[in-house]
């Protein structure tokens, strides 16, 4: 090749490269524009609405239930509505993707998919708003009862990691709704599928709590029941310090209750772990490969991290 055909080249290489950059700018502007308007939609979705006095039942049933410990250890399933609406709002607008783009369409499909995640991070704002003032206000009322007499308190308050858990889960949510308008073609399927996933983690969370597969679990409940001493033991010699259970109908024993934050905290590792891998699920398998490597490592650890905490 001569000297003369190289020299021609390499200005147009240059060109490109300018060219290209100079199209990023643009682009990056569109996203943000189009996840601003999906946001806005998806805040109007009739399903999120339909789950506000749904949600707001739950929790007052929760709180009103009258086994010890019932507020404590059911209310992180409360959410469970919202979040099966948050995951109908957003595969509803990745859904519309199905129709075929224009080739002059000023963003392609990933783009597209970009936006419609970073709109569903409204959802993640407003959860956490409802999280932190929920524990406020648990907070400003006293707390919640927790543990069987003499081991009993009127006052146990949520830790960080467990507030913060459902955040974590909407971010499962957004992904989870952005991966089945992905791979299931007809809405109502996407529906039911969804429906199936809340359903299952948050209405019959406790058969996702055992000792075997709690770190798997989407919903994390608290505390943990640790075995301390045999049925006919006399409560009042086990340390004062101590939650206890008392034995009954689902033990044979009295049992120790313990608030591990650390687990909580390892847990939101696993959920955003989680949600990198639907993420990637959602962008076609084909793409996304670093988003897929990101998201099983947090995995790994959280549930490394959940089992070493747990034993």
């Amino acid at each position: 090749m001569s000297a003369s055909a190289v020299e021609g080249r390499v200005p147009d290489q240059v060109a490109d490269g300018v060219a290209d950059g100079a199209a990023a700018g643009p682009r990056r502007r569109a996203v943000r524009q189009l996840a601003a308007v999906e946001a806005r939609r998806m805040l109007w979705s009739p399903w999120l609405l339909l789950t506000v006095p749904v949600t707001w039942l739950a929790g007052r049933t929760t709180l009103q239930a009258n086994w010890s410990g019932a507020a404590y250890t059911s209310l992180p399933a409360v959410a469970g509505p919202a979040l099966f609406a948050v995951s109908v709002a957003v595969a509803v607008a990745c859904g519309r993707d199905r129709a075929p783009l224009a080739q002059d369409a000023p963003v392609g499909e990933r783009q597209r998919l970009t936006a419609r995640l970073l709109g569903g991070g409204v959802f993640v704002v407003l959860m956490a708003v409802v999280a932190g003032t929920t524990a406020l206000w648990l907070r400003s009322r006293g707390g919640l009862d927790l543990g069987d007499e003499p081991g009993r308190t009127l006052h146990a308050q949520l830790t960080l990691p467990e507030i913060l858990q459902p955040v974590a889960l909407t971010v499962v949510a957004v992904a989870l709704g952005a991966a089945a308008a992905r791979w299931v073609r007809h809405r109502l399927g996407a529906v039911t599928l969804l429906f199936l996933v809340w359903f299952a983690a948050s209405l019959v969370y406790w058969a996702f709590n055992g000792p075997t597969v709690r770190a798997f679990a989407l919903v994390q409940s608290q505390p943990i029941t640790v075995r301390a001493a045999e049925a006919g033991t006399d409560p009042l010699t086990l340390p004062s310090s101590w939650l206890l259970s008392a034995p009954g109908q689902y033990q044979d024993f009295w049992g120790r209750l313990v608030v591990s934050p650390a687990m909580a905290a390892w847990h939101d590792v696993y959920l955003l772990g989680v949600a990198g891998l639907l993420v990637w699920v959602a962008m076609g398998l084909r793409h996304g490969r670093r988003v897929a490597a990101v998201g099983l490592l947090l995995a790994a650890a959280g549930v490394a991290g959940q089992l070493v905490v747990q034993t």
